[in-house]
């Protein structure tokens, strides 16, 4: 046999095993099975709404956990600063030090001119996912835009692995706000919470302690690298700290504690040209109504804590064209 022959017996091999492949992973994502491109399914859905909605540039955006995805009403920013573009690119489980290498990848592609971060001590407590997330960016354009299967191998996931997030994907995203882990974004990427008595966990509710962890110096530091970033790039950080429900601060000591934290964020942030704005107030958030958890705003309390939050945002926006 040829050289030849022989190259062509093993090119029909390889193409008799690549094309049913191929085909299968067609058939996968055609059916709505899509490949999972993290190991966060908040982050994904907020990925795909991104591509399917084209957001454009930004002047104006919201960055961070789910603090920040839930806390800013929409409705609210676009009725008070309706001149300037926003979205709301957040999703739980970010932790500080995961948002810089998102931000890493989204300031070019949206040209922000200012980064809204909402911020509580459950952003500075564990390891984040940063390195699933830099496995997704660091992957080529053209396999992000044109060529999704490629993470069918890059990401290898078992065909349960994929029936269990489209089949949870599916739950959180027609959820309406009435589970924490909604992921029904509205038009501008956020999802206020309005969950029903029933729905409240007790054991989030209930939650005390647990601050600091052994993973908050790290974050404090992530949060002065991401600080340095946005002060190269000339764009304006504007940190807020939203709300602790009044039961979570059961001691002195508890107080101290939450004291020394608004005190580093603060800190930080302003050192390297950001504004800090501290909207931890229990005299104003008193209410449980305003709360579905600790840390985390009903749609009631985001409303009036965003109508806070504006005002500050405003005079940040309105100092900074006056220069």
């Amino acid at each position: 046999m040829t050289m030849k022959k022989k190259f062509s017996n093993f090119a029909l091999s390889v193409l008799a095993i690549v094309i049913p492949i191929l085909l299968g992973f067609e058939l996968l994502i055609h059916t709505g099975y899509g490949p999972l491109f993290t190991n966060s399914i908040g982050f994904d859905a907020k990925i795909q709404y991104i591509e399917k909605n084209k957001i454009g540039q930004t002047d104006l955006l919201a960055i961070g956990s789910s603090i920040t995805l839930n806390d800013l009403s929409s409705d609210v920013i676009r009725d008070s600063i309706s001149n300037i573009s926003y979205f709301n690119f957040s999703c739980w489980g970010l932790q500080i030090r995961d948002v810089k290498p998102v931000l890493i990848h989204y300031l070019p592609r949206y040209r922000p001119k200012y980064i809204v971060i909402c911020s509580s001590l459950n952003d500075f407590t564990n390891a984040g996912n940063t390195a699933s997330i830099e496995n997704y960016f660091n992957t080529g354009d053209y396999f992000k835009q044109h060529f999704k299967e490629y993470f069918y191998i890059k990401n290898y996931n078992s065909l349960l692995d994929i029936f269990i997030r489209k089949q949870e994907l599916k739950k959180h995203s027609h959820s309406n706000g009435d589970e924490y882990a909604s992921l029904n974004f509205d038009q501008y990427g956020a999802v206020l919470l309005n969950l029903s008595p029933q729905n409240i966990q007790s054991d989030r509710w209930n939650a005390v302690g647990g601050f600091p962890t052994a993973y908050t110096n790290e974050e404090y530091s992530e949060l002065i690298l991401l600080c340095k970033l946005l002060k190269e790039r000339q764009i304006k950080l504007i940190f807020i700290q939203s709300p602790i429900r009044k039961a979570y601060i059961n001691t002195p000591g508890t107080q101290q504690i939450l004291n020394n934290h608004f005190n580093v964020c603060d800190t930080i942030v302003e050192r390297y040209g950001g504004k800090y704005l501290n909207l931890h107030d229990t005299t104003v958030f008193s209410n449980d109504r305003m709360f579905v958890d600790q840390f985390h705003l009903s749609k009631y309390g985001a409303t009036l804590f965003t109508q806070k939050a504006i005002t500050g945002i405003k005079a940040i926006i309105r100092s900074s064209n006056s220069k």
